[in-house]
């Protein structure tokens, strides 16, 4: 039995055990699978001022777990684990990033300006 937990394509080797050494491989591609995460829209946060010189503020009324700044090529480069509403990005170079927001509802994700 095969589970797929995301999508991509995995080789299946199968090997006979009769002793003969025959083996036969296929791959399979697999797609639409859920990893259990709910994705929000950002429709419940708002945030601003976007662009952002030293502080983003968070507006929602979900709480906030986690926040991860992703830049451009997506490698985190600040996680804040608090439900503070306020984030400082005062020590962000310029640039575009995206904030992934956890909520006990889910993930939004967002992106924002840092001048």
């Amino acid at each position: 039995m095969l589970s797929a937990l995301t999508d991509g394509s995995v080789t299946v080797t199968a090997t006979a055990n009769d002793g003969s050494g025959i083996t036969g491989s296929v791959v399979i591609t697999i797609s639409n699978q859920s990893v259990g995460i709910n994705e929000n829209t950002t429709q419940n946060i708002r945030i601003y001022p976007n662009p952002a010189t030293s502080q983003l503020t968070l507006n929602t009324t979900e709480q906030i777990q986690r926040i991860s700044i992703l830049n451009i090529t997506g490698k985190t480069v600040k996680t804040i684990v608090s439900n503070n509403s306020t984030i400082d990005v005062s020590d962000l170079t310029k640039g575009i990033y995206f904030l992934q927001i956890q909520t006990g509802n889910g993930i939004a994700n967002s992106k924002f300006i840092k001048d």
